[in-house]
Parts: C-alpha cells; structure tokens; sequence
C-alpha cells in the first residue's frame, strides 16, 4: 500500500510540472544592446545606450554636447531609431547608418546616425521550463518520499 502511494507521488512529481510547463514553452526572452551615435558634418556631437527587452526599448544613458543630447532625444521620441534597429534585426546587420539632413539655424546640416548592435543574449523559455520541471520534480519527489517513507513497514534482518 505504502510502496504504491510512493509510486503514484513520484509520477504525479513527474507530470505536473510537464503540464506546467506547456503553457510557457514556446515564449522568449531577449535582451539586446545598441549604441546610437548622431554625427553632424562628420563630428560626433552625441552618444546614447538603448536596451531593449522583449520588444519595450529604454535609453540607458545619453552623452555628448548639448546640441547633440537635444537632437537625439528628439530622434528617440520620434521612435526614428526604432525602424532603424527593425531594419538591423531584418538584415541582420550589426552595423547601420541613416544619413539625412537637419536644419539647423537656417543652415542645412548633413547628419549621420549610426547604429551599433553591441550584444544580445536570447533565452529560451524551453530552458527555463526545463529547469522548472527538474526543480519541480525534484521538490515532489522529496516531499513524496517524506510523506511515503513513514508507512513503509520496516523489517529486521536477523
């Protein structure tokens, strides 16, 4: 009686976290890192770390002059850099460059934006529901043998 409810605890371990874990298979995370650097006339006026984590980008820090910083905090509002780092993932460049002109006092201006993918790191949610089914097995069978163990009837060898 005992050994069977010790079986039947060890394969309900082993299923539940099977059926957990369909739910969250197929989903993602990623993490990527771009560097944004505006050049007006060839000079490099600013610099900004963008991350972007399943989808939702966040400007890390912006450096640079001040004109520089004001222009490319437009260019991010303008979600101009977002088409640009959507063009790098389609061709999987690491490196682009969008040229264009700005107006600046009345002069025209050619400027450059350059766009550097720095890293990325992509984890599969099958790893993190592989790890999920082990810890999780591990946990019931442990508590499965606790609460088995007891109504073992022991035996003396003599």
């Amino acid at each position: 009686m005992a050994r069977t409810l010790l079986l039947v605890l060890i394969i309900v371990a082993l299923i539940i976290p099977i059926i957990l874990t369909h739910y969250i298979f197929e989903e993602v995370f990623r993490y990527e890192e771009y560097r944004v650097s505006l050049f007006i006339s060839g000079i490099m006026q600013s610099s900004a770390l963008i991350v972007e984590s399943n989808g939702v980008s966040q400007v890390v820090y912006i450096e640079g002059t001040e004109l520089g910083k004001s222009l490319i905090e437009k260019i991010i509002d303008k979600s101009y850099i977002a088409k640009v780092i959507n063009e790098l993932e389609k061709t999987k460049e690491r490196i682009r460059i969008e040229k264009f002109v700005i107006k600046i006092g009345g002069k025209s201006l050619v400027a450059s934006l350059e766009v550097i993918k720095l890293g990325s790191l992509t984890i599969p949610r099958n790893y993190l529901a592989l790890a999920l089914i082990l810890g999780l097995s591990g946990v019931l069978i442990l508590v499965s043998l606790f609460v088995a163990f007891p109504l073992i009837p022991r035996t003396r060898i003599t």
